[in-house]
Formats: C-alpha cells, structure tokens, sequence
C-alpha cells in the first residue's frame, strides 16, 4: 500500500503574501507554511500554505 497522497491544493495568485497572511489569520485561518521561495533565489516567486477557518488547506502564490 502506498502512504503518499497527492492532492490538488488551489493556488490565489497575490502581490504581497505577507499582508493576505495578516488577513487569514484575523479571520480564523491557520498559517500552514509561511512565505517560501519556490527555488534557491526565488527565481519563480514565493508561496505560502494556510488553512482557512473551515479545514480547506491552498497555497498563495506572488511573483519575485
């Protein structure tokens, strides 16, 4: 039996991931992963995993 799940995690594309992280969290939500680099120099942008206040776990994503 495999262990590893994949799922399908929606993304919210944002200019400032920071403030939106601000946002969910006084609204009830839960900061899952704070804001990443996608690679090394962050070449691709930065994301970010939450979970809003109803368990429903997604991903913003900025450009560098």
């Amino acid at each position: 039996m495999n262990s590893e799940v994949e799922v399908v995690v929606p993304s919210i594309h944002t200019v400032d991931i920071k403030a939106k992280l601000i946002l969910i969290v006084k609204f009830g939500g839960k900061i899952l992963k704070d804001k990443t680099p996608v690679d090394k120099d962050a070449v691709h942008g930065y994301y970010a995993l939450f979970e809003d206040p109803q368990g429903n776990k997604m991903c913003l994503y900025s450009p560098k």
